[in-house]
């Protein structure tokens, strides 16, 4: 089984800032996310992801890859992307998944001992 791990100096990263997730207002009043918010949790969603397909066999992987294609697009189109910038943009997230899988892959675990 692949283990999560930390890169760096040990020391908390901006994502784990809990100012982050402070939320914002738009005009009208309803609750927005700030950017930096959102790009924290798609990174952290994207890792979670990326040790769960390390640790499946690589016949196994696509239909996941595919699913976030899917996902991915269909969010992109929600906010507003058209067909043809939704369907790039998901296909940069999963190139990204794949390659954090390989150096999840490479690296391998970790102690820290």
């Amino acid at each position: 089984m692949v283990q999560p791990f930390r890169i760096g100096d040990g020391k908390p990263s901006p994502i784990d800032d809990p100012a982050l997730y402070a939320e914002t207002f738009d005009r009208c009043g309803a609750k927005r996310m700030s950017v930096e918010t959102a790009l924290a949790q798609l990174l952290r969603m994207l890792h979670r992801r990326a040790l769960n397909l390390a640790a499946l066999p690589d016949d196994e992987r696509d239909l996941h890859y595919d699913r976030i294609r899917r996902t991915c697009c269909g969010a992109a189109e929600h906010i507003g992307q058209s067909p043809d910038n939704a369907a790039i943009t998901a296909n940069s997230v999963v190139e990204f998944t794949r390659a954090m899988v390989g150096i999840i892959e490479t690296s391998g675990p970790r102690s820290d001992s």
